[in-house]
C-alpha cells in the first residue's frame, strides 16, 4: 500500500502592511480639518425639544465669511500635511519641520502678548 502525498501549491501569503505613523497622522489631519470645515457649515443647525431640526438664521455665515473660513481651513490643512510629510522625508526635511514648528510657536507667543497690549476694537 503506497501513500501519495500531494505537495501544496506554491503561493505566497499576502500579509497586510502595518499602519505607518505617517499614514495615521495624515488620516488624523483629514478627519481633523474635514471635521472643522463641516462644523463651520453645520453650526446653525440644532435639535428642537421635539427631536426635529431647527435652523438659526442669526448664526448662519454669509457667503464671503464661509469662503474665508473654508480657505483658512484649507491652507491650515495643507500646512499640516506638508509638515507631516516633510518630517518623514529625511534628516534635512525633519530639521526644516522642527524649525517651522518653532517659528510658528514663537510667532504665536508674540501674538498673545501683542494682542494683550493692543486689544482690537470691536
Amino acid at each position: 500500500m503506497e501513500l501519495h502525498y500531494k505537495t501544496p501549491p506554491e503561493h505566497q501569503t499576502v500579509t497586510k502592511k502595518p499602519l505607518s505613523v505617517r499614514t495615521l497622522l495624515n488620516s488624523i489631519g483629514l478627519f481633523l480639518f474635514g471635521g472643522l470645515w463641516v462644523q463651520g457649515i453645520s453650526i446653525p443647525i440644532t435639535f428642537t425639544k421635539s427631536g426635529g431640526f431647527s435652523h438659526i438664521e442669526k448664526m448662519t455665515m454669509k457667503t464671503g465669511d464661509l469662503l474665508e473660513y473654508s480657505l483658512f481651513i484649507f491652507v491650515c490643512g495643507l500646512l499640516y500635511t506638508f509638515l507631516v510629510n516633510s518630517y518623514f522625508m529625511g534628516e534635512k526635511w525633519r530639521k526644516l519641520c522642527f524649525f517651522s514648528l518653532t517659528l510658528m510657536g514663537c510667532i504665536s507667543m508674540f501674538m498673545v502678548f501683542y494682542l494683550i497690549l493692543h486689544p482690537p476694537s470691536h
